[in-house]
């Protein structure tokens, strides 16, 4: 009831927005919070995306890591660049030049070794922080990429996307059931409280055969998923099916971005759209074996949301700009929406989704999939404005 009166408020206050002559954006405030809605209609952003290197190769010129995404990417200020190469054990660091400075890492139980990584973050001064779900911890590195003491993080829950260190305070976002309910929840930790952020109630199964597996807890196929970006004190978080990013700022909800795009229709249709050969289910790295869930199976036992999320996934850029990407089925080439710092759609770039990194000079990092072998390179890319764009 809490959220459909605060969507109904927001609807309101656009309403009584003065368009902007810039592109029809519309804004109003109400209690400090600024809410920002743009048009739905895609636009291409004005400036094009220009290759100028790829990191992550092997010798042979191939792509040589499995992921290569925000949350195994870091940029410190130096602008070397960190990639999580998980199934080596290792963080290798490079140079905007594509020259690899560096290994980090490697596989073990001891200091400055890993046992299952999973999720990378860099801080400005070169402190790296690899998510090990085998040790439950931060695995930690300082700037001269000495082991330094490790962070636990059983005390916060299991990390669902990743955590994000800033001082002495901790964000993470968890998955655990309520009643017939599946929660998602972003919450923030430090020595003097902690503050759930946002939250997203999705209605949950029981437990689910499907024979080769069994799954308990699961929303709907193709249910919104809590998506969020950090950058020093700032949040933007996505909690919703529909388009709606907040910002906040040292926990203070300050702004609201949304664009009002025609929803996607969910249920089965989409679902197989999603799936044309059926759900796989792997059983830890390293095992070839897994469970393929058929499509008919998966509907009629776990379920179909109605509409598809319109957010997949958020990354904030050092100047305040908001990447958006959205929901894209396998056969769509993905598409991320770019907000200027004041909250205004400025265009789509088609071909990629959110950055994994940003450097000075229009810089970003986009990862690079190989349709041959599903590896993944890191590409450099410069952003060139097109003529007549700022």
């Amino acid at each position: 009831m809490g959220n459909t009166r605060l969507l109904l408020l927001a609807l309101g206050l656009t309403a009584c927005g003065t368009p902007s002559s810039d592109h029809d954006v519309r804004t109003a405030d109400s209690a400090g919070v600024t809410i920002v809605t743009s048009p739905g209609t895609d636009r291409p952003y004005p400036f094009t995306a220009t290759l100028q290197r790829r990191l992550g190769l092997d010798d042979d010129g191939v792509a040589a890591l499995t992921r290569a995404d925000r949350r195994f990417t870091g940029v410190d200020s130096e602008q070397r660049i960190y990639i999580l190469n998980a199934p080596l054990n290792r963080v290798e660091v490079y140079d905007t030049a594509g020259q690899r400075l560096a290994l980090i890492g490697g596989e073990g139980g001891g200091p400055g070794e890993f046992g299952y990584p999973a999720g990378l973050q860099v801080s400005p001064d070169g402190q790296v922080s690899v998510v090990d779900y085998g040790k439950g911890a931060l695995v930690r590195f300082g700037p001269d990429r000495m082991p330094i003491a490790e962070l636990p993080y059983q005390q916060f829950g299991f990390p669902y996307s990743g955590i994000q260190v800033q001082g002495d305070t901790v964000y993470l976002d968890t998955n655990r059931p309520r009643e017939n309910s599946a929660v998602w929840a972003l919450r923030r930790f430090s020595p003097r409280d902690s503050v759930t952020i946002a939250e997203l109630v999705l209605p949950s199964s029981g437990e689910l055969d499907f024979g080769c597996v069994r799954l308990r807890w699961q929303a709907p196929v193709l249910s919104p998923l809590l998506v969020w970006s950090a950058r020093d004190s700032t949040l933007a978080v996505a909690a919703e099916a529909g388009y709606r990013v907040d910002l906040r700022v040292n926990d203070r909800l300050v702004k609201s971005i949304r664009r009002s795009v025609t929803p996607v229709p969910g249920g089965a249709v989409a679902v197989r759209r999603q799936y044309p050969e059926g759900l796989r289910i792997g059983f830890g790295r390293g095992r070839a074996d897994g469970c393929l869930i058929s499509v008919e199976d998966l509907i009629a036992k776990q379920g179909a949301a109605p509409f598809v999320p319109e957010i997949q996934g958020l990354a904030l850029a050092p100047d305040g700009t908001l990447w958006v990407q959205r929901y894209t089925f396998p056969d769509e080439p993905e598409r991320v929406d770019v907000f200027d710092p004041s909250g205004a759609y400025r265009g789509t770039i088609t071909g990629h989704g959110v950055p994994a990194g940003f450097l000075p000079g229009n810089r970003v990092l986009f990862p690079i999939k190989d349709k041959d072998t599903d590896g993944y390179s890191l590409g450099l890319y410069v952003l060139e404005p097109e003529e007549g764009a700022s």
